[in-house]
């Protein structure tokens, strides 16, 4: 957890694709965000602020990668491009 927090301190705060992976690499989410700083660190509120299916998925994150992106339209495109390609057990 302690590259996590590293990871979450640092994330930009501009619009763009977050990829979450498990222990093993595999990529189980891809999301979209306007601000990726705000929107990756809503993930990691109290449990009782969202959903039990994203309390398994936050379980399971391992590692935490962000491409940015020019603008929001940018970032919807690449996101639906890598869910095609990575097909996340979370998506």
């Amino acid at each position: 957890m302690e590259n996590l927090k590293e990871t979450l301190a640092v994330l930009p705060k501009e619009p763009g694709v977050y990829i979450y992976r498990n222990a093993e690499k595999t990529v189980i989410y891809v999301g979209k965000a306007v601000d990726l700083s705000r929107r990756v660190r809503q993930y990691f509120q109290r449990e009782d602020a969202v959903g039990k299916k994203t309390v398994r998925l936050v379980a399971e994150i391992n590692s935490i990668e962000t491409i940015p992106t020019t603008s929001e339209f940018d970032a919807l495109l690449l996101e639906a491009k890598l869910i095609r390609q990575y097909m996340p057990k979370y998506n």
